[in-house]
């Protein structure tokens, strides 16, 4: 009796540890419950169940407050333990908060054919983030839940997005032309392209779309970013950005039931139109306004350097003045120069640029170089020359300073001597003929000149054999000969970036290295300033037979100088380093060329 008892206890108890373990597997977990973060910062959250079997997740409520950085990341695993098989799945988001207070993000849940598991709600508390002045390069626009609910839930839509609908004239925005869908999308054609009257725009669209998950409001779109352009407004008051006609072809999923590892799907062709765009453009404030300011907006650095330091009267010096930044430098004028016109003639400068664009700002250098001559001895002075420009951050006018530059000037070579009067001349002319005449009775003079031209000869003989073995070795020396040609033009473009390297002048030598490398280029192989593109340079130098490896050395170099001209980096004193090679690139470059 004793042992039926030890039995049933034994059975009830094993059936009530299958039982609570069935119940704690049947949950659906989050990770953290709690989290205190800043805004803009980047957190997780992780929901995951076991033992849950077929079923699907319905993602939380992203209210207003939250921003999908990428998500919903769908994992899953199973492994047989002692002849029993064991699953879990996992969903995680990335997140980021776009406005302070405390949110929650509720409403997580696994629906099974049986249950629906709910998940606990996460506490989120996000406080100001004092790094952040600006999201300037965070769309805003993005379509909400209500203009959805409004639009009757479409599966796929496209519009024009906006980092800021508010902004100077002259101050870059960007905008973004983006399609949203439930389905894939597999190829697109604008029918008709944005005129964008009243800016100055420029196409910074990515060489690849990169598609991203996005949630609004109970659904999950992926979101495709089809056209960028960085836009500099030109008059104030409201513009609009003009909307776009595409054609787009997206993959639906049939209603046909898959088998096995195929499923089946419908290729549909869809005409979509994006609505404009109205934004807000203000003058910039007259407050302040520096009288040198020319319309320049954004964040700049000023160089000023001249060609050498002493001339002489009617000897040409060459002033560079650079603009180096962020901004509209496409619009930026050159500088005027107050200088004495007694002491100075000054000639219209030559204008150089490289305008690219990194992470969606438009940044780079304007350099104008001013021919002076200077019309007088002593020491000249140029002014301090000082730029100013608006700067929408500090919401700020701002000047940068040159300091003054003295020229030393001595008299010029040209100063014609006195003409000898006519007395000394005749004098001078008497002496002479009487020289002449003593020579002439000379007797030994016809023996030497004979004798000399006998050996004369022997002694250049051995100097014309000597020189023609050397040019026979240059000449069958062709790689070499041509490799030293290409190096020697290298080196005397990269002249003044040596100076700069000598002087351990690390951001002005950088900035040399990437203008003479883009002058080089348009010269050499014809490609147009406004088409010097890492992207372009690739195609142009690719269809005259550049190897790739040098192509991939020209755009690394290209790369590292602006990183080293904008941004630390880590070997940025190692100048040598970078001159040698950009001596070795461009040298290729000729060689592969010729």
């Amino acid at each position: 009796m004793k042992s039926i008892h030890f039995i049933i206890f034994n059975l009830v108890l094993l059936i009530g540890i299958c039982f609570s373990q069935n119940l704690i597997a049947q949950q659906l977990k989050v990770t953290p419950q709690k989290i205190s973060t800043k805004v803009g910062e980047t957190f997780e959250v992780s929901y995951s169940i076991d033992q849950a079997g077929n079923g699907s997740f319905n993602p939380p409520n992203l209210t207003d407050a939250f921003a999908v950085v990428s998500g919903p990341n769908q994992y899953s695993s199973s492994q047989w333990i002692n002849g029993k098989m064991t699953s879990s799945m996992r969903f995680s988001y990335a997140l980021k908060v776009v406005k302070t207070g405390n949110h929650e993000l509720a409403g997580a849940s696994f629906k099974t054919r049986k249950k629906i598991y709910k998940a606990p709600s996460v506490k989120v508390q996000a406080k100001k983030n004092p790094n952040i002045k600006q999201q300037q390069n965070t769309p805003k626009g993005v379509i909400t839940s209500d203009e959805l609910n409004q639009e009757n839930s479409p599966d796929y839509f496209f519009k024009v997005e906006v980092d800021t609908d508010r902004v100077y004239i002259g101050q870059q925005m960007t905008a973004y032309y983006v399609i949203y869908s439930r389905y894939n999308l597999t190829n697109y054609n604008a029918q008709t392209a944005a005129s964008l009257q009243g800016f100055w725009a420029q196409d910074i669209s990515a060489d690849r779309i990169t598609p991203r998950d996005v949630s609004i409001g109970d659904k999950l779109y992926t979101r495709y970013v089809i056209k960028k352009y960085a836009l500099f407004p030109q008059k104030t008051g409201q513009l609009e950005i003009d909307p776009m006609d595409i054609t787009a072809q997206i993959k639906i999923p049939s209603q046909r039931r898959s088998r096995g590892f195929f499923s089946f799907s419908n290729s549909k062709q869809v005409e979509l139109t994006s609505k404009a765009k109205t934004v807000s453009v203000f003058p910039l404030p007259t407050e302040g306004k520096p009288d040198n300011f020319n319309g320049a907006v954004g964040n700049f650095k000023l160089n000023v350097r001249p060609d050498k330091r002493e001339s002489k009267v009617n000897e040409g010096i060459t002033l560079s003045i650079g603009i180096i930044g962020s901004g509209n430098l496409k619009l930026v004028d050159a500088i005027k120069l107050d200088l004495d016109p007694e002491e100075w003639d000054v000639y219209e400068p030559t204008m150089e640029e490289n305008i690219y664009e990194k992470n969606n700002v438009i940044m780079g250098s304007k350099s104008y170089d001013y021919l002076l001559v200077p019309l007088k001895e002593g020491s000249l002075t140029i002014p301090a020359i000082k730029y100013s420009y608006y700067n929408p951050s500090t919401e700020q006018y701002e000047t940068k300073d040159a300091w003054p530059l003295t020229i030393k000037v001595a008299a010029s070579d040209a100063i014609l001597k006195p003409q000898a009067k006519k007395e000394d001349k005749d004098i001078l002319d008497i002496k002479t003929e009487q020289a002449s005449f003593s020579s002439k009775g000379n007797s030994t003079l016809p023996y030497l000149l004979l004798g000399g031209l006998y050996i004369l000869p022997f002694i250049i003989l051995p100097i014309v054999v000597s020189q023609k073995k050397k040019t026979d070795l240059e000449d069958a020396d062709v790689i070499g000969r041509k490799r030293k040609q290409a190096s020697d033009l290298a080196k005397k473009r990269l002249e003044t970036a040596k100076g700069y390297m000598n002087a351990s002048k690390k951001k002005e030598f950088y900035n040399e290295v990437i203008q003479t490398i883009w002058n080089y280029l348009e010269d050499r192989v014809n490609i147009p300033a406004s088409e010097l593109s890492k992207s372009n340079i690739a195609s142009v130098l690719q269809k005259q037979n550049v190897q790739d490896k040098t192509i991939t050395k020209l755009i690394d170099l290209i790369k590292y100088c602006e990183m080293a001209v904008f941004a630390p980096v880590a070997d940025a004193d190692k100048l040598d380093k970078t001159y040698n090679g950009a001596i070795d690139t461009i040298a290729d470059i000729e060689e592969e060329l010729a």
